[in-house]
């Protein structure tokens, strides 16, 4: 089953590289035993005001009380930078958490770029992907490692380096098991990855059990303000994963941060995940060149060159497209696979723009064609 398919380190470089040169937390769990949402809500609220089941937005009207509006009412700048087209988010679980008169709080992943080159970046920013990179199957896990790439090195190449503390962390792990146990019964689902880039993070493993709550009581500690709730208020805030005395760590380096990223997207476009096929059958693909904020990057045209890793003991299919070429920053192309099986596609580009995808043919059940 693709629940239990692991990717080897070599398809994250560079969260390995940021874990191994900065600080990893290796008992940070999920706050809640829930999908997404419930847990993104959580990180940013102290609570999912009883939000536990599904990925839809709740029927609750009760106001949110997020660590946007506190950070309002202690005259912190703050916005929420979403790689999604602005028009997918209205009428969302997103607005309801920006404080009222503040709708330009949340905004585009092109922002984020563009306020960290004029210097405009306010006080804390949440940085989301959009489709095709939350590393979530099943999308591959190359593509948003390589988006974390060129946020960080963004950062790492601004005038904020010296200042800025980066967390790099995921909402939920994808399952219900881990083979270490949170260390109290508080409705904690499994371990998810916390990796802390700063010029005075503690090189090294850090040990002691957070949540994505306990990056809101870092804030909140930082700042002076008092905690959310009494989750909020029991977590580790993270302080003593920074020295602020020793010698800075270096600005990172990391390995893969392509000017733009090759997408591979259903025939949808950029909000679509490729339909996954069966053996034998066709299927469509809209590949695109995009910015760092994940957008489509017109001004990327020229031939793009494909290479697929089959499953072991599988021969490519000489049907295969070897290249394709972009013009305005797509190109489309219809494929099929033979066999059962995990197929790796990688795609480099004009630019040195890079992109891949895992295609799951006919592996994971109810979903062939």
């Amino acid at each position: 089953m693709s629940a239990i398919t692991e990717f080897g380190p070599q398809f994250d470089p560079n969260e390995q590289y940021l874990a191994s040169n900065f600080e990893l937390a290796d008992h940070n769990f999920q706050p809640v035993i829930a999908p997404t949402q419930p847990n993104v809500m959580t990180a940013l609220n102290g609570t999912d005001h009883g939000w536990i089941y599904n990925n839809l937005n709740p029927n609750d009207t009760q106001p949110w009380n997020s660590i946007f509006d506190e950070l309002t009412a202690h005259d912190r700048s703050r916005k929420i930078y979403y790689a999604l087209p602005p028009s997918i988010l209205n009428c969302t679980i997103w607005d309801q958490i920006i404080p009222s008169g503040y709708s330009g709080n949340l905004t585009t992943g092109d922002q984020f770029f563009t306020d960290l080159a004029d210097g405009s970046l306010p006080d804390f920013s949440l940085v989301r992907p959009g489709v095709g990179y939350s590393t979530e199957p099943p999308e591959d896990v190359g593509e948003g490692d390589a988006w974390i790439g060129q946020l960080v090195s963004a950062v790492a190449r601004s005038q904020y380096w010296n200042s800025t503390a980066i967390f790099v962390t995921y909402d939920e792990g994808g399952g219900f098991w881990d083979h270490v146990p949170p260390a109290e019964r508080a409705g904690y689902g499994t371990r998810t990855p916390l990796i802390i880039i700063s010029p005075y993070a503690r090189h090294g493993v850090f040990h002691p059990q957070t949540t994505n709550v306990s990056i809101l009581s870092f804030i909140q500690k930082l700042w002076g303000m008092p905690p959310l709730t009494a989750l909020n208020a029991r977590q580790n805030d993270l302080l003593s994963a920074f020295d602020f005395r020793q010698a800075p760590l270096p600005a990172p380096d990391v390995p893969v941060t392509p000017a733009d990223t090759l997408a591979f997207h259903g025939s949808g476009g950029i909000l679509t995940d490729i339909s996954t096929p069966g053996p034998g059958h066709s299927f469509s693909v809209n590949l695109e060149a995009e910015t760092g904020g994940l957008s489509l990057d017109p001004a990327v045209s020229g031939p793009v060159t494909l290479t697929v890793t089959p499953p072991p003991g599988v021969k490519v299919p000489s049907s295969f497209p070897g290249s394709i070429t972009l013009a305005a920053g797509q190109a489309n192309f219809t494929t099929s696979f033979p066999t059962a099986g995990y197929y790796r596609i990688a795609a480099s580009g004009p630019g040195g723009s890079e992109g891949w995808v895992t295609v799951d043919v006919g592996v994971t059940p109810n979903t062939a064609p």
